[in-house]
């Protein structure tokens, strides 16, 4: 678990949004006094659940606001927001990155959030505890909080331990079971209390229980009374009935005449109507066909089209791979070849190298042996000038002036030839130096660019690794209010289930009838389950049937009969039976059919709900002759033009009866009717099922884009390492390119003392020759003994021959020393160039294997994308136009 970033709008001095980035190691805030530091420590203990003001240094909650300024507004509310990197799953949430907000408004209204969806504040306390993070936490420590710490009693301080230790969670679940204890022990003392209550008025109630049995008693003799007079009435009306019945004998015959008359009319209509509602069902049937033929050919196509785009992509890349591939493997010959021509010049400057160090040895051992005799010389010419000095003081002084001067001379030639040596090689080494220099600068400034490269191909992993970070977020986020919606959609089916199990709205009578028909298989259940009814019609339906929607559908009236007996031996009231053999359908003639064309008739009830063919009957025979219209303006035309021979009901349940009566005005509000509570149970449930669909395809898209974000982040760890790589051999070149500048200037400065040196020499001989001319003329003017001069020159010039001898051994040291030096810097050189080949060469075998998998994978991905733009062609050729006769 990491802190990511902080983000603070409207908050106290933060009157703009702003956003703090905390990236790896330690972040620091500085500023002066007053410029709002400590307003970011009180942003995160706010967020974290801060409820005292005093804390926060206000007085009130609303102070955290931004309080505005002579050139801005005040702000109506603040919000911050800390975001959390939970890859390690150290917080319990199941997102990898977690933000946790609160918001206040100058109203009081305040809100908590987690990954942007409300929460309580119970929620992020339990989202943090035992994290060491928190308003209270050992993690979050403000100015003067230490000392704070360490002066309070050690009961004060263990709760800070604890948190650290981890176990603040299981305190707090114990202070909770501890406090629900306590409220349970307080409930039980009132449940006592309310006994004893109850118990003190035993004894009333006793005295009103006798008086409520005498009643019952009572009102049984009331009952029985009441059912003596009804008999008696009974006879009377049956005398009444059959006075009626004998006219109604008369005015049967009439209708008999007139019944098989309409029964052959009904059987003609009724035939046409099966013959046209065919018809419609055919040609119905085969535009559905069609439609569904245009639309699967065009989806097929859409298919084909995408999938051959896929194709043509896939080919493009899979080519420039194997580009890629070839020219990879190009590169890695090269660098072999000019691996093994490195590897092959090292070892020869290896061996050269070691045999001009063993040259330099001996050349140094013969300087050394030259100098010596050269020296030994000097001590001999010095001993035969001391022998004769006596004699020819003179004549020696102005020699031994001039020997000096043409030994000094001499020596100072030698030394010009041999600068004249070192600053010819001097020139020539920092030719090739200088070049080398501008080698190594191309080639740091080729890696700077290759590095610029990286830097920006890093900057764009991480952007797509945040695009996918935000939409995994999104993606859950709309997950978690899909699972919600879920379970509230699944907790009120449940809920509308349990209703339509118990029968709650059923009147008790039904309830029990049903209850003890449950095995009959003759029973077929209440009206209002055996109909479906359009949404738009329940109110119209439910005004018209009423209680006639509790009717209970049997198959006959023996059935009927058994139930009815059940309840009045049981006492359990009255419930009304419809058999099937025995009711009649009812509807309307051709003569008031016609009125269904007329404006705002909607048609007949019974045709437009939906039921079981065996319950036709019923139907008909409660709704058969009931028109529904949509509203009275246009009900009343139709009623007046039917002459009220039929009922009508509008969609807002106003009700016309035949005969001319009205019923109407508003209705109760009723969470749901009989009618509504099964289709919604229905609906309810074909909405979970698309709902669950929904909810796996998100789940399946957050799998997708978690594993894409571990992808990126994959690549960016790569990336990472490859860019340390390359700054890490960056530096060497840099080092190498201030190494060979440092090592020019150094020539350069060789080479300026050399020449100086030469400069100085050249005018010295100037000067020695000056004096030899002097010496000479001097020497020519003295009587000097010429054994003596013979002598002296032979010792000098003996002397002169080894100097020379050993000035020549020194100057060879000297070019094998600058020999075994060009050598070693060319071998170091060379060196550099292998190790630089080597890991040129291994990062391109690297991108090469990189290269053959991505090869591999399209090859597969080009595999599957033919098969499935084959299988689309051949549903597309597949597919035939449908015709409708």
């Amino acid at each position: 678990m990491k802190l990511k970033r902080l983000e603070i709008n409207g908050f106290k001095s933060f009157a703009d949004r702003t956003e703090i980035v905390f990236g790896q190691g330690v972040t620091g805030i500085v500023g002066p006094n007053g410029s709002g530091k400590s307003n970011i420590g009180d942003a995160v203990r706010w967020v974290l659940g801060e409820q005292s003001p005093k804390t926060l240094r206000g007085a009130r909650m609303e102070d955290v606001i931004f309080g505005g300024t002579q050139q801005r507004r005040r702000s109506s509310f603040c919000d911050v927001s800390l975001v959390f990197d939970n890859e390690d799953g150290q917080l319990k949430s199941s997102f990898s990155e977690v933000c946790v907000t609160r918001r206040v408004y100058r109203n009081g209204d305040s809100e908590y959030q987690l990954n942007r969806v409300a929460c309580r504040l119970k929620d992020i306390q339990e989202l943090f505890r035992d994290t060491g993070i928190g308003r209270e936490g050992y993690s979050l420590i403000g100015q003067g909080r230490i000392d704070e710490i360490l002066s309070q009693k050690s009961e004060d301080r263990r709760q800070v331990f604890e948190e650290a230790a981890g176990i603040m969670t299981y305190r707090v679940r114990k202070e909770e079971a501890e406090r629900k204890l306590a409220r349970t022990a307080e409930h039980l003392s009132r449940v006592y209390d309310i006994i004893d209550e109850i118990e003190k008025h035993l004894d009333r109630l006793g005295a009103e229980a006798e008086v409520a049995k005498e009643y019952r008693q009572l009102f049984d003799r009331m009952r029985y009374l009441e059912a003596n007079l009804f008999l008696v009435r009974y006879d009377r009306l049956n005398d009444r009935i059959r006075q009626l019945s004998e006219t109604l004998e008369g005015l049967r015959d009439a209708v008999l005449s007139n019944e098989a008359i309409l029964a052959s009319l009904n059987a003609q209509r009724e035939a046409l109507d099966a013959d046209i509602t065919a018809a419609e069902q055919a040609v119905s049937e085969a535009r559905l066909t069609y439609s569904a033929q245009l639309q699967e050919t065009h989806d097929a196509e859409l298919r084909a089209e995408r999938q051959q785009h896929q194709l043509e992509q896939m080919s493009h890349d899979l080519e420039q791979a194997r580009l890629a591939k070839a020219r990879l493997t190009d590169e890695i010959d090269a660098f072999a070849e000019h691996q093994d021509k490195d590897k092959a010049e090292l070892d020869a400057l290896k061996t050269e190298a070691a045999e001009a160090q063993a040259v330099l040895k001996d050349v140094l051992e013969t300087a050394r042996k030259d100098q010596d005799e050269a020296a030994e010389a000097e001590d001999a010419l010095n001993r035969h000038k001391a022998e004769i000095l006596a004699a020819v003081r003179q004549q020696m002084d102005a020699r031994e002036a001039q020997s000096r001067q043409a030994a000094i001379r001499e020596q100072m030639q030698t030394r010009i030839n041999e600068l004249d040596t070192v600053i010819a090689s001097l020139h020539q080494q920092h030719e090739l130096l200088t070049r080398q220099t501008d080698t190594d600068r191309l080639a740091f400034e080729q890696a700077e660019q290759q590095l610029a490269e990286m830097q920006a191909s890093i900057e764009e992993i991480r952007k797509r690794r945040s695009a996918c970070s935000e939409k995994v977020q999104a993606a859950g986020a709309a997950a978690q209010q899909q699972n919600i919606a879920l379970q509230a959609d699944i907790s009120r089916l449940h809920l509308m289930e349990e209703m339509s199990r118990e029968m709650t709205g059923y009147q008790q009578s039904v309830k029990k009838a049903l209850e003890y028909a449950k095995d009959n298989s003759g029973v077929h259940g209440v009206l209002a389950r055996l109909i479906e009814v359009p949404a738009k019609l329940e109110t119209a339906i439910d005004m018209v049937l009423g209680g006639a929607l509790q009717n209970i559908v049997t198959d006959r009236e023996e059935t009927a009969k058994q139930l009815i007996d059940y309840l009045r031996l049981n006492r359990l009231g009255r419930a009304t039976f419809l058999p099937i053999t025995s009711v009649r359908g009812r509807t309307l003639n051709a003569e008031e059919r016609r009125l269904l064309s007329m404006p705002g008739c909607l048609g007949l009830a019974s045709e437009l709900i939906r039921y079981d063919e065996q319950y036709r009957g019923i139907v008909e025979n409660l709704l058969g002759r009931t028109v529904i219209a949509e509203d009275l303006d246009h009900g009343i035309p139709i009623m007046r033009a039917g002459r009220h021979a039929f009922r009508l009901v509008t969609l807002d349940g106003d009700v016309m009866h035949s005969g001319g009566s009205m019923t109407g005005g508003s209705t109760q509000n009723r969470a749901i009717s009989l009618l509504s509570r099964e289709r919604e149970i229905k609906d309810m449930r074909a909405r979970i099922r698309q709902q669950k669909d929904q909810l796996a395809q998100l789940n399946e898209r957050i799998a997708n884009l978690s594993e894409t974000h571990k992808q990126t982040k994959a690549e960016d760890i790569a990336a990472q390492q490859k860019l340390q790589e390359m700054q890490v051999a960056n530096a060497r070149l840099k080092e190498r390119v201030q190494a060979d500048e440092q090592d020019a200037e150094q020539f350069y400065q060789r080479i300026t003392e050399a020449e100086a040196s030469r400069t100085q020499l050249t005018d010295a001989i100037a000067e020695i020759d000056a004096d030899l001319l002097e010496a000479e003329q001097a020497i020519t003017t003295q009587n000097n003994s010429e054994e003596l001069e013979q002598r002296t020159a032979e010792l000098q010039q003996n002397m002169l021959r080894l100097r020379d001898q050993a000035e020549q051994s020194r100057n060879r040291s000297t070019e094998q020393q600058l020999t075994v030096s060009n050598l070693l810097h060319r071998l170091d050189l060379l060196e550099r160039q292998v190790s630089d080949a080597l890991t040129r060469r291994q990062a391109a075998q690297n991108k090469l294997v990189q290269t053959e998998r991505d090869i591999g994978s399209l090859t597969a991905q080009i595999g599957l994308s033919e098969e499935a733009a084959r299988t689309a062609q051949e549903h597309l050729t597949g597919v035939k136009p449908y015709e409708i006769s």
